[in-house]
């Protein structure tokens, strides 16, 4: 999936091809937004299956449709700037119900990557006298469009829904441990004696199921695991890839995840390598910042093993790589380069 959107980025416009893809995304996520916004408040016309107070959209539960949606909101704010007129303030108001949904859904791991990405966009602009520069004379020209996205979230918080969790809402103001984190705690306490155990080999892809089994209580005493209920995932992608790859796996996970971090830093550190113009850069800060954000969640649930975002994971890398790759120069052919996607798709 990689190779196939690097490629397409290469054969045609990177500028265009995104004009097509990114309103897509956007309009399918938005769409995808408002039907859990209605569930949060009772509504839900088309009979999606809910479990208690859990609005999980279109998904199975509300952490799947987490999840999705930590790609959408950096992008979103990126086609809130670079679109004119109508398509500007379709990206604003699909801003706007998504964070609403990430918001009301409660999920903590998508609350924590919406702020390590406004993290890094500080760090960028602190960094960056140019793209500082350039985002603020952006954000002025959309003001309009902004403040609206903001209006959304802050109208749709205010009014309580029938679906709402008064003890969800105190345990994420105090910071109060509960089972989800109790439980976390454990499965990455008990995966230290797995990947000693099995430090080349690990216990094999997608063998958590069974090859865990044994760790469950392997430091740490868990008490919701028995015969007939096992652990198919430790909540931890990183990490389940040390146990089930091994260490070379484990590493491997990592180095992914070095090279797309590495890949959008210097396309800001040296645009004229990589940038073509502010519009590019947009792009490039969207993607990024959509990728950053999973891979913090990732360090709390499983969104690369999961259909919809482990493809948009994939996709969103290519785009980066397909958007970072550096102009060849007149003396190079770029046929016979070998670019970092290469070593990512391996």
């Amino acid at each position: 999936m990689v190779v196939l959107t690097f490629l397409a980025m290469q054969l045609s416009d990177r500028e265009t091809c995104l004009h097509f893809l990114i309103p897509a995304i956007l309009a399918g996520a938005g769409i995808a937004a408002l039907i859990g916004i209605g569930q949060y408040f009772g509504f839900n016309p088309f009979d999606f299956r809910m479990y208690g107070h859990y609005i999980p959209s279109t998904f199975i539960n509300r952490n799947h449709a987490a999840n999705y949606f930590d790609f959408i909101p950096a992008l979103a704010f990126s086609g809130a700037l670079l679109y004119q007129r109508k398509a500007s303030w379709l990206a604003a108001g699909v801003l706007g119900v998504v964070v609403a949904y990430i918001l009301v859904n409660k999920s903590r791991g998508s609350m924590v990557a919406l702020v390590i990405s406004l993290l890094s966009l500080g760090i960028l602009l602190i960094q960056n006298q140019a793209i500082r520069s350039f985002l603020v004379s952006r954000t002025l020209k959309r003001k309009k469009e902004l403040i609206f996205a903001l209006l959304i979230p802050l109208l749709i918080i205010g009014i309580p829904g029938s679906n709402s969790s008064t003890n969800r809402n105190m345990q994420i103001l105090t910071l109060e441990p509960d089972h989800s984190i109790s439980s976390r705690l454990a499965m990455y306490t008990n995966s230290i004696p797995a990947i000693i155990d099995h430090p080349i080999t690990g216990i094999g892809y997608g063998g958590t199921r069974v090859g865990f089994q044994q760790y469950n209580s392997a430091i740490l005493p868990t008490d919701f695991r028995t015969e007939d209920k096992v652990l198919r995932e430790i909540h931890n992608d990183p990490l389940q890839y040390f146990v089930e790859l091994g260490l070379p796996g484990g590493l491997l996970a990592l180095a992914i995840f070095y090279f797309l971090l590495r890949s959008g830093w210097s396309a800001f550190r040296n645009p004229a390598k990589y940038s073509h113009n502010e519009e590019h850069q947009l792009l490039v800060l969207g993607i990024w910042l959509a990728l950053i954000a999973t891979m913090t969640h990732s360090l709390v649930d499983y969104p690369l093993r999961l259909p919809a975002s482990a493809a948009m994971f994939w996709i969103f890398a290519g785009l980066l790589l397909g958007l970072t790759y550096r102009k060849p120069t007149k003396q190079t052919n770029c046929y016979f380069r070998i670019p970092r996607f290469l070593a990512i798709s391996v």
